[in-house]
């Protein structure tokens, strides 16, 4: 086998990419990229506007989804800075306590304290 050498510079453009060059690398190249969950997720979130834990993110999502995979890709989203708690519920099961998320405070433009939800460190969401 003869291995050869290329050039690996990078193609040159001839411009900005057109609308339609655009709109297919958002709907073909970046969810290759990006969980189908998060951006879930995300939409819900979007669409309702309102916090939610993960056992309501669940209800948009088929029947046969596992928790488990939600929260998941709920805690995700918190490492990453999308989303942050604003506080607990507990969890259907009775078993423990489950966050209640939003999109982080840095990504929104909106003042969230008309869910009424408050935690012990911040109690009127302003913190």
């Amino acid at each position: 086998m003869r291995i050869s050498t290329s050039d690996n510079s990078a193609p040159q453009g001839s411009g900005p990419p057109s609308a339609i060059a655009e709109r297919d690398v958002w709907e073909q190249l970046v969810p290759r990229l990006v969980s189908p969950f998060k951006i879930a997720i995300i939409e819900n979130l979007l669409r309702l506007g309102d916090p939610l834990t993960p056992a309501l993110m669940r209800e948009s999502f088929p029947a046969d989804t596992k928790l488990a995979l939600v929260r998941y890709h709920a805690l995700y989203l918190l490492k990453e800075g999308v989303l942050e708690i604003l506080g607990w519920e507990t969890r259907p099961e009775g078993e423990g306590q489950e966050p209640i998320y939003f999109f982080a405070r840095s990504a929104r433009a909106v003042d969230p304290s008309h869910s009424g939800l408050t935690t012990p460190d911040c109690p009127d969401l302003h913190c």
